[in-house]
């Protein structure tokens, strides 16, 4: 038990620590000059949120890794430049998993987008896990990459998908479903697309592609709505109870206590509710009696390498 506390514990430390997403970064590939240049595009994961000096590699003990792109162009001496691209929250991911909530109304910033960083994030000893080619490009193919899967999914515009969904409910009734979608979608969808539509020989990285998912335990979902007032009531103190456990503040602004972030913490787990960010439906989660302990399951398995489930010229509903 003080072992799972812990590893829930620093995920929710970690998530509150985390910084708002591409300060420094853009959305488009470089005008190049020379335009028969060749890229490796290199599948890099390294444990999450390693860049935190307190959290450290700590989270590759639970599997979880954080998964970018790197655009490596070729020279006759190896690389001469990267670029690093990655999907994630727009306003961080701490800010993704926690509603705003104003007056008993629920809002969410939770905006997924791409970014693109010249240079090799933190360097190469930063990816510990993955660094892996998945193919060698032409820069007339990386645009395409741009053009066809970046562009319109970072051109959506704010409030509207994708969006950031850490958890993943697969319950044991699977009458409801919730998929996540975290950095590693944006990747597997620019693989799918490199696979079927760039005519290139596939690179390891390309074959073999695993990620990270959190997903709490549960038995069944049942979708809930702001008509069945009770059960929305319960979920609105729920979400109230997550923002002073995680944030220290009372949604009124109010200082909690030590002593009040614990009596939270107890009243969290398990999960009770969760929004399912893709279709901005709510479900109640029901546990089970034998899904009780542990609390979360933190998988590294195989990624599907799939196309985003949405049009990005369809607005979510909010």
């Amino acid at each position: 038990m003080a072992r799972l506390g812990c590893a829930v514990l620093a995920l929710f430390l970690s998530l509150a620590s985390c910084d708002a997403f591409c300060g420094e970064g853009v959305s488009w590939f470089p005008q190049l000059a020379d335009r028969d240049a060749e890229f490796d595009v290199i599948v890099a994961q390294a444990p999450l949120f390693s860049t935190n000096k307190w959290i450290g590699k700590k989270m590759s003990l639970f599997g979880m890794y954080h998964t970018a792109l790197i655009f490596a162009q070729k020279s006759t001496l190896g690389y001469s430049s990267h670029w690093t691209l990655e999907f994630d929250a727009v306003d961080g991911v701490f800010d993704a998993v926690l509603p705003q909530i104003v007056d008993g109304n629920i809002t969410w910033k939770n905006d997924a987008r791409f970014c693109l960083t010249q240079g090799l994030l933190w360097g190469r000893l930063h990816w510990t896990k993955t660094y892996s080619v998945a193919a060698t490009l032409s820069l007339k193919q990386v645009d395409a990459i741009f053009t066809d899967v970046v562009l319109p999914y970072n051109g959506t515009g704010p409030g509207t998908l994708p969006h950031y969904q850490l958890w993943r409910m697969q319950p044991a009734i699977a009458d409801y479903y919730v998929r996540d979608t975290t950095c590693a979608d944006g990747v597997a969808w620019i693989l799918h697309y490199i696979a079927t539509h760039l005519n290139v020989k596939p690179g390891p990285g390309l074959l073999h592609f695993r990620s990270s998912s959190v997903v709490p335990r549960s038995y069944k979902l049942r979708p809930i709505n702001a008509s069945e007032t009770e059960i929305w009531a319960s979920m609105v103190k729920y979400y109230e109870r997550q923002i002073e456990l995680v944030r220290g503040v009372s949604v009124d602004g109010e200082h909690a206590s030590a002593l009040t972030r614990l009596v939270d913490a107890f009243s969290e787990v398990p999960m009770k509710y969760v929004y399912d960010a893709g279709t901005a439906k709510y479900y109640e989660i029901f546990v089970g009696r034998l899904l009780i302990f542990p609390f979360f399951r933190f998988t590294f398995n195989d990624k599907s390498m799939a196309s985003p489930p949405f049009d990005p010229e369809t607005p979510s509903v909010v």
